[in-house]
Order: structure tokens, then sequence, then C-alpha cells
């Protein structure tokens, strides 16, 4: 049995993911083994059988930090990291296995990790939009070539670099595009961090592009206040969280300030709100922003095309996770109709025909 300096706890069931998606716990037998928040009794058990020594840090699944602090002190992480490393005297681990918390702790428990160059391979799981997005927001651009010198300065190359969906891998509300990273120690680059993204997403990335430069939505935005005819987008509260056609379903058009149709058909903004479950709590009707117009039709025109496959696929192309970039969603003037596929592909330079955009949003 492998030596770890654990207490077992009840973990969720991720064994089968982790076993096709990292490695198999078989491959680990007689070696030095980290193992980082995998949170997966199975899995850690089963490495554990195999392997020399297992070093399990885990919130599920042992008692290394406080229950209510788990991984706030970077430094009690890596003072624990390498006191087991001492007590088992050993150099090194052969090999690290992560899942690191997400958010602002990612990259902050990765790097920490790097810094103390304590294992010769790291495996780890996680959100890395910065490697398959960066051309979204210059941030993860910069994060992009951050990381990548970091990982250079701490003598590791990558080796591997698959993308995957942490939403249905790990069954939660992860947007954000995800991967699993392999580095090795002391070992050149097989997969350059930098040209990755290239290789993937070039529609998705023309389209972008392009709308940077096209009259968008974002423009057009007031704040409702009793306007006659208004299209909502979103509200300040979801400012960052929604896509804007969520909140246009829940809301309908607006008409001499009432819900025009659907579910909540006759209700003011603050009635539609307190109805819905979603809403609990924001019942200020002034924070609604959207789109005002002339008159009722160009409302419903507007309502329609935002909510047409086509506008539906390009918002799914240029939405961030969690965020959606109104500046890059092209606006289109209603007041005399609905503008034609044709001309709405022609300005967005979209080379799908209209059969093939409904089939994609057909399968989403």
């Amino acid at each position: 049995m492998a030596k770890e300096l654990s207490v077992n706890k009840n973990t969720i069931e991720f064994y089968e993911s982790y076993k096709n998606q990292l490695i198999n716990p078989i491959s680990t037998k007689g070696m030095n083994i980290l193992v980082f928040e995998l949170c997966n009794k199975k899995y850690i058990d089963e490495i554990k059988s195999f392997a020399k020594n297992v070093c399990v840090i885990d919130s599920f699944y042992n008692k290394w930090f406080d229950d209510d602090n788990v991984f706030v002190d970077i430094n009690t992480l890596v003072i624990q990291i390498k006191s087991f490393l001492e007590k088992n005297n050993m150099a090194k681990f052969d090999l690290t296995i992560m899942n690191p918390p997400y958010g602002s702790l990612f990259l902050k428990v990765f790097n920490a990790i790097l810094k103390t160059k304590c294992s010769d391979e790291i495996i780890c799981i996680g959100p890395y939009q910065w490697i398959i997005e960066p051309w979204k927001k210059d941030n993860l651009n910069k994060i992009l070539n951050n990381q990548v010198e970091k990982i250079k300065d701490y003598n590791y190359g990558v080796i591997d670099f698959n993308s995957c969906d942490l939403a249905e891998i790990f069954k939660i509300g992860e947007e954000r595009p995800g991967g699993i990273l392999h580095l090795k120690f002391n070992e050149k680059d097989i997969i350059n961090l930098n040209n990755f993204h290239e290789k993937i997403n070039k529609e998705t990335q023309k389209i972008f592009s392009l709308f940077k430069n096209l009259d968008n939505i974002k423009k057009h935005l007031s704040k409702y206040d009793g306007q006659k005819y208004f299209v909502p987008i979103r509200t300040t509260a979801n400012m960052e969280r929604w896509w804007c056609y969520r909140l246009i379903n829940y809301l309908d058009i607006i008409v001499n300030g009432k819900v025009y149709s659907g579910d909540y058909a006759g209700k003011t903004i603050i009635e539609a709100r307190e109805a819905n479950p979603h809403e609990t709590g924001r019942t200020n009707d002034r924070d609604t922003f959207g789109i005002v117009c002339s008159t009722k039709q160009e409302a419903i025109n507007l309502r329609d095309l935002l909510n047409s496959p086509i506008m539906l696929y390009i918002i799914s192309l240029v939405k961030f996770a969690r965020a959606n970039p109104l500046e890059f969603i092209p606006y289109f003037d209603c007041k005399n109709g609905i503008p034609s596929f044709k001309t709405i592909s022609k300005k967005c330079n979209i080379s799908l025909t209209q059969k093939e955009i409904n089939k994609l949003m057909k399968d989403r």
C-alpha cells in the first residue's frame, strides 16, 4: 500500500472521467504521486493501491486544511508538499495529477506547483480559456503569454494539451473552455501553446474579428424609463452573466409599460420579475436595459431577429464564458422589417447556409 498523509472522506464520483481523461491508475504503479483536489475517493484509492508513495491534498478526501479555508493559503500548500517529500526521503514526485479550484485560485495554485519544481510530470485539468480563446480578450492573451513564460522559466516543457468540455465531464455549469495540460520537467515543448488556438475555432475567430468593426447592440442600449416600445436586453444585475436573448425570452417586448406576450403578458416589468424565480428581489424597472423602438412592429421585428437561428448562432460564437459581449453582436435596423438571411450573412461574412445554421442551433 502507498504511504500517504490523509483522512478518508466521501467524495463525488468522477472516477470514469478521470480514468479515461487523465491517467489510468494502473499506469502509476511504483511511482511517487502527488494527488491534488481530484475529489474522487475511488480514483485516489486506486492510485494508492498501485503507486509507491502518494501525497493526497484534497478537500473532499482529507483534512490538510481547515474545512472552511481550503486552499486560501498557498504557502501552507507548499509547506505541506515539502513536508511529505522530506518525511518519505523523496527528492520530488514522479507525477502530479491535479484539478485545482477554479476561479482566481486556479492559476495561483498551478503556478505554486510549478515554482516548487516538486514533480517530474504534471497533468492538470481545468479551465483554459487563455489557451483556447486568447483572442477574445486582451487580458486572456496577456495571461497566455505570461503563463508560457512561467512554464519555460520553471524548466517545464509542454508535452500535450487536449481541450475538453468541463461541463460535460463534471456535470457543472462551467462555460469556460477546459482542457488537460501535460507538462514534463527539463523537456522541450512538443506543443506550442501560443499557437494552439490557431488550429481550432477558425470560423469563430474570423467572425469575432470582423464584428469588432461593425455597428453593435451595445451602442444602442438605453435604460428603460417608461418608453412606449422597448426591447429589453438584460438588467444591470445580469450585465455580465446573461446572454441577451435569455432576458428577451423572459420578458418579451414592453408595450406601454406591459409585457406584450408570453407567460408574463400584461404584467409590468416589476410584476414579471416578482413572478420569475430567477429574478427575485430585482424589482426596479429602471434597472432594465434594452433598445427603444419607434413602433410596436419595429420592436417585434427586433425581438424576432434576436431570437432567429442566425442571430442566436452569432451570439453563441461571440459570447464569453458567463458574459455576453454586446459590443461584438451586430445591430440591424428593423424599422422596415427583418433583414434577410442573405443581408446578415453578407454583412457578417458568414459562409454557412441558413440550413446549416438551423442544424447547428438544433444541436445546441
